[in-house]
């Protein structure tokens, strides 16, 4: 499944109308727990990502995958000895529409909407740890290498354009996309943004 998403993403970036480079922020909207089992938001984390843009004929839409990577920044306050390296790898895989009364606007909008892979790796320092469990703790073992976990995202947001700002672009403008993880199970199901500046080329 993984290499056919790479695979994908180069059959389709071969033909399209314009690459795409981002570089933004990441934020999950799920609180995490601090030592006292308080709750604590997550950080804003630093993302980059590329991918292609092409049109769908006799649709009015277009199709634009992408690549992303998240570095999390962690911010430990527990006695787990140690900070947890958190990385997170997306494919998505995202259609475009743009309004027919922003199409000709000095800053066209566009609707983007899609789904996505994430791969989420945590490393630690092995060993386990001590985490709080209401009025008591819990022991749970803290991994060594890098443990991963994959999540599936519907993915909603906006692209704004605003030309280019150097003779190498082709256009630039600004993302902002959200991700619904797990979004059929209730239980599970979970929150998270992005918001980059993007240069087409």
């Amino acid at each position: 499944m993984k290499n056919f998403a790479f695979v994908l993403l180069l059959l389709v970036s071969a033909s399209a109308h314009a690459w795409h480079a981002t570089v933004g922020t990441y934020k999950m909207l799920e609180d995490t727990q601090t030592q006292s089992g308080g709750d604590a938001t997550n950080a804003f984390n630093p993302m980059i990502g590329v991918g292609g843009n092409f049109s769908l004929p006799w649709t009015g839409w277009g199709f634009s995958p992408q690549l992303g990577y998240v570095r999390h920044i962690v911010k430990t306050n527990d006695s787990y000895g140690g900070d947890y390296e958190i990385q997170t790898i997306m494919m998505l895989y995202d259609f475009v529409w743009v309004p027919e009364i922003f199409s000709a606007s000095s800053v066209p909008f566009a609707v983007r909407l899609g789904l996505g892979n994430f791969r989420r790796s945590t490393k630690g320092k092995g060993g386990t740890v001590t985490i709080p469990n209401g009025n008591s703790t819990a022991t749970a073992p803290r991994p060594s290498s890098s443990e991963p976990s994959y999540t599936g995202t519907f993915n909603l947001g906006a692209d704004f354009t605003f030309g280019p700002l150097d003779d190498w672009m082709v256009n630039s403008g600004l993302r902002f996309e959200t991700f619904t993880f797990s979004p059929l199970n209730k239980e599970k199901r979970t929150y998270a943004f992005n918001l980059m500046a993007v240069a087409y080329f």
